[in-house]
């Protein structure tokens, strides 16, 4: 039905808008580790967008697999530098991404769509983890700023 066409897409609004508001919120309001964090999910989010229409079927599977495996070691190098459980998880949460992305390879029967449900679900989760953990990098550095002079 050409009426319900615009809701054919909405999901991909929704979820454009929300690593939109992620991204600001790390850049805005959290502490340096949670801006690196958005920086490289800058990265991740527009990296797609650029290099994708520049390679056929097979060679986008490469691409999104290289790019999984780079996201994932530029969010452990600023764990490396600065501790934080929510760095934890974002790191942890894409070295699984990058394990559902590497079991295509193992294993042929996994269909495609649950792949992508799947990482789908991580994604979502490491947009939560990332502005929770910005607010609450700056909220923990506030509260504690006063106690730090005692």
């Amino acid at each position: 039905m050409a009426v319900l066409a615009p809701f054919d897409e909405l999901h991909e609004i929704i979820g454009s808008g929300a690593v939109i508001v992620a991204i600001l919120c790390a850049l805005v309001v959290g502490t340096r580790p949670y801006r690196l964090a958005g920086l490289v999910m800058i990265l991740e989010a527009f990296s797609w967008l650029l290099f994708a229409w520049m390679f056929d079927r097979y060679d986008r599977v490469i691409f999104s697999q290289g790019k999984s495996i780079l996201i994932a070691l530029l969010l452990a190098a600023i764990l490396l530098r600065h501790r934080g459980p929510g760095l934890v998880l974002l790191t942890s949460l894409q070295t699984v991404a990058v394990l559902i992305h590497m079991s295509v390879w193992v294993e042929r029967s996994i269909l495609a769509d649950v792949n992508a449900l799947v990482l789908n679900a991580i994604g979502w989760m490491m947009l939560a983890v990332l502005i929770a953990g910005s607010i609450h990098s700056r909220w923990d550095r506030t509260a504690s700023a006063p106690l730090a002079g005692r």
